[in-house]
């Protein structure tokens, strides 16, 4: 990938102004501290697997997709609806942003052919070799993919602040909350809520619960507690007052 870690470097303030330290709606800081949490899990579960072992090596598969669809779906996310605001009010940001997406998606089918191969194996020494070089692959995805999501975050968010307004910001949060499926936000969810600060969290349950009937709020809630501990779920449950 582009050496994002070097520019996330560069564009460290050494001084915060009144208007960084304003609290503001931050369209990636969810779905990346989600992200953070899958990609961080699965790295170690991938590091302790027996992949010579294969009803291991096939559950760390299963896994594996289940995080790489969540990434291409929020790629896919940005690309449908912030890339075409960029490209009409800043097209200039959009090189390091498309190359980089672009490679996302090479190392994606990269990992995605080496699950097959794995899934081929005929033997455990096989199994073993080609899963010690996907576990390392596997690290070089998470360490750029992290470098990425600084970069939207330190780069692209002030970009955003800059030529959209806060009501333009939240339309484009709309818009893809909107195109999230049921099933695929509650397993946005089961990442993000024990990802976030408990002020977060309370935020992001509260803005979704006026679509929701009672019930399903209920349910969902009900789901998300037993992922927190015990004081986190207990703070998260005074906040929305059940």
């Amino acid at each position: 990938m582009t050496n994002t870690a070097s520019v996330v470097r560069e564009s460290a303030p050494t001084t915060l102004t009144s208007r960084e330290l304003t609290p503001r709606f931050e369209i990636y800081r969810a779905p990346h501290k989600a992200h953070r949490y899958i990609l961080g899990h699965l790295l170690i579960e991938m590091g302790r697997v027996s992949f010579a072992d294969e009803r291991e090596a096939g559950m760390t598969l299963a896994a594996m997709e289940v995080v790489l669809a969540q990434c291409d779906r929020h790629i896919a996310h940005e690309d449908e609806v912030l890339r075409p605001a960029l490209v009409a009010r800043c097209p200039k940001a959009l090189a390091t942003l498309d190359e980089e997406h672009e490679q996302h998606a090479t190392q994606v089918a990269e990992l995605r052919a080496m699950a097959k191969a794995l899934n081929e194996a005929t033997s455990d020494d096989h199994r073993a070799a080609i899963g010690r070089t996907l576990y390392l692959h596997f690290t070089v995805f998470v360490a750029e993919t992290l470098a990425h999501m600084a970069y939207e975050e330190r780069l692209l968010q002030p970009l955003l602040d800059r030529n959209f307004t806060l009501e333009e910001q939240l339309g484009f949060n709309a818009s893809i909350v909107a195109s999230i499926a049921p099933p695929e936000m509650m397993e946005f969810l089961r990442a993000a809520i024990p990802a976030s600060s408990r002020q977060e969290r309370f935020e992001i349950l509260n803005g979704g619960r006026a679509a929701m009937p009672p019930p399903a709020f209920a349910a969902v809630v009900t789901e998300l507690m037993p992922l927190l501990p015990g004081p986190d779920a207990e703070d998260l449950a005074l906040r929305l007052g059940l």
